[in-house]
């Protein structure tokens, strides 16, 4: 019984810093996206003023 306890404890150290590690490997490839400060699905609103370093972009409007 304490040998099948402790096989079980080995067992469960190895296993799981591989799913520890599955966790990171979806991440999101941002491709072209890379260049821009702001991405939004349809409007943009500042309430104040701002500085971007990089380009803005609005998927399915042009309200900004």
């Amino acid at each position: 019984m304490k040998y099948r306890a402790l096989r079980l404890l080995s067992l469960w150290s190895l296993l799981f810093p591989l799913l520890a590690l599955s966790a990171y490997a979806n991440s999101v490839n941002l491709g072209t996206a890379g260049s821009y400060s702001v991405l939004a699905g349809s409007t943009v609103t500042n309430t104040g003023p701002s500085v971007l370093s990089g380009s803005l972009g609005v998927s399915a409007g042009c309200a900004i």
